[in-house]
């Protein structure tokens, strides 16, 4: 039974580590930042061989915020940012990781600059992307919102509680 046991627990530490999707560093994680590369080589290939000025700056910044995110998911760079977020944000609620909110002032001027060029796009080129980029901002915001106010309370509860369980049991 101790050895039944012991393997539970062992392969329980193995998903927890190398299956998590929400893990820093896993195989998961890996695999998003090479699918963000890649999309962000994509992205340099239309630039690249664009015919206007205009298209050949619009798909370099998106290569380069999209090869940024690949980087951001491989290394983590956010959460260098929490520094930032902590120093005018309460730590506390949706605002425990405050990563996010740097990275949500540094959309507002990106989005301008990036809607000119989207706006110049093929209708069905144009939705794609604007759903695409929708649906991995929400699933990145929205999910590390979630994920803040579940530490937040995580804290303030002892453990065997439902928000700390969640968090921290390996």
């Amino acid at each position: 039974l101790q050895g039944y046991l012991q393997g539970l627990v062992a392969h329980e530490r193995f998903v927890s580590q190398y299956l998590d999707l929400n893990g820093e560093g896993t195989p998961a994680a890996y695999f998003s930042a090479l699918s963000l590369l890649a999309t962000a080589l994509v992205a340099w290939f239309l630039s690249a061989n664009a015919d206007q000025k205009a298209d050949r700056r619009f798909w370099g910044l998106t290569a380069l915020l999209l090869a940024f995110f690949s980087l951001d998911e491989a290394v983590s760079v956010h959460e260098g940012f929490v520094v930032i977020g902590e120093r005018f944000l309460p730590r506390e609620g949706i605002f425990f990781f405050a990563w996010w909110a740097p990275y949500l002032i540094a959309l507002a001027p990106l989005l301008a600059v990036l809607v000119p060029g989207l706006l110049r796009l093929a209708p069905s080129t144009r939705w794609s992307l604007v759903i695409g980029g929708a649906l991995f901002v929400t699933g990145a915001l929205g999910m590390e919102l979630a994920e803040s106010e579940i530490a937040a309370r995580a804290v303030t509860h002892p453990p065997g509680s439902p928000y700390y369980e969640m968090l921290y049991r390996q």
